[in-house]
Parts: structure tokens; sequence; C-alpha cells
């Protein structure tokens, strides 16, 4: 007992008379409505509740955005993959050389091109039916998929199209169920 009699006291945390008590910690907000009566507390508890069902709400309507944001994408997704017509010749033979079909795009229900490969390297072929003919030739391309877009549609009533393969573009016309090369585009 002597030694704790040597030891010294923080004056600040030690009451002054033995029977105060300290103060219980309070939280600020529930400090500042203390001094309030009842009904006014209760009109605060109320508001804060207003408030965060508000919250609640808006975080509602974001997901519910978010969803139909991803919903429209995959809508999206899904009509451009109908759109993308699957060759039906798997492989042919043209001109004596073996053409797997890699990817094609249409013009009309009857007629379009396939991008094919070959021992040789890659042709872009016109399709009307089942005839076959090459429009252009290439060593190597960037690019396994066939793109075809109508550019304009011409006096005689020809429909031009770019054609694109990765980096490689050019034009061809349509007409009469004809397709023909005009000219390679930078």
């Amino acid at each position: 007992n002597d030694r704790e009699d040597d030891l010294p006291v923080n004056e600040e945390t030690v009451p002054d008379k033995p029977e105060e008590k300290y103060e219980p910690f309070v939280p600020q907000n529930l400090e500042r409505t203390a001094h309030l009566p009842k009904r006014e507390k209760r009109e605060k508890s109320e508001e804060l509740n207003n408030i965060l069902k508000k919250i609640r709400e808006e975080r509602k309507k974001r997901k519910s955005n978010e969803a139909e944001i991803l919903t429209k994408q995959e809508n999206k997704i899904n009509k451009e993959a109908a759109n993308i017509s699957k060759p039906t010749i798997i492989k042919c033979i043209l001109e004596g050389i073996n053409y797997d079909i890699l990817s094609s795009a249409e013009i009309d229900s009857a007629t379009g091109c396939h991008l094919a490969k070959s021992k040789k390297g890659y042709a872009v072929l016109a399709y009307k039916g089942d005839e076959l003919s090459i429009i252009k030739e290439y060593e190597n391309v960037n690019s396994s998929k066939i793109h075809l877009r109508l550019s304009e549609t011409l006096d005689d009533n020809t429909l031009r199209y770019i054609l694109r393969v990765g980096t490689n573009k050019f034009i061809i016309d349509y007409k009469d169920g004809q397709v023909r090369y005009v000219m390679d585009l930078c």
C-alpha cells in the first residue's frame, strides 16, 4: 500500500469527491437531440428515417437502371449475333483449289461474299446460289471476319458496297444478281 501512495495521480481523471461519477459517453447525434422534448426527438428520428428510406430507394433505382442497361446491351448483342449469316458451305473447290469458308456476308438471301482460306492464302469469293467466283485474293489477312456495308445506290440502281477484311478494303458493285469488283481503298 505504501507504494501506491507514492505514484503520481492524474487529477483530471480522478473525481474530487468519491460520490461523483464519470459522465457516460453519448454519441454526437444523440447528444444534439438530448435537450429536445420527446416529440421533437421523434420528428428528428422520422426525418432521419425518411432520409435513409430515400437513400435506399435511390440505390434500388440505380441497380434497376444498371440491370436495364445490361439487358439492352444483351439484346443488342443478341440481335447482332442473329444478323450474322453463317455460311451454308463449309468447304468448296473452285478452279481446282480447296477452300475453307471462314465467314460470310449477305447482300440478299441468295447472294453474298465469303472469306475463304486455301493453302495458297485467302480469297474473297462472291456467291449467287451455288455459283462461286473469286473477287480478290490475299497472301495473308489479319482477320477471319468479312464485313459488308452498303455505301450508295447509283443512278442505274446498282448497289455499291464497301467490303472489309481486317485492314483490307475494296468496293464492289451489285446489280441483277451479279457481284463485280470495282477498286481497292486505302
